[in-house]
């Protein structure tokens, strides 16, 4: 993940969950951050919003870590800017 991505990442988690940057590990469960289930599908919103993306159902439910959640997102992010070139 490039730093502008990385630092807009970091951002959704500071600002609306209250969770600073250094305790987000890559292999640490949403839930152990403190994250709802509610929580979980907000912050999949979040991202959808911020980075202009939308996840698919299969990818929602595979997302269960930080790490998850970063290896999706780029997925998206690598998909949309594959887009932009060609186009």
């Amino acid at each position: 993940m490039n730093a502008i991505a990385k630092g807009r990442f970091n951002f959704i988690f500071k600002r609306h969950f209250l969770i600073p940057p250094s305790q987000l590990k890559k292999r640490k469960y949403l839930e152990d951050l403190g994250l709802t289930k509610l929580e979980q599908i907000e912050m999949l919103n979040y991202f959808e919003e911020e980075f202009n993306i939308r996840f698919s159902e299969q990818d929602e439910k595979r997302i269960k870590t930080i790490d998850d959640t970063i290896s999706i997102l780029e997925k998206y992010l690598n998909y949309n800017n594959s887009q932009l070139k060609i186009g």
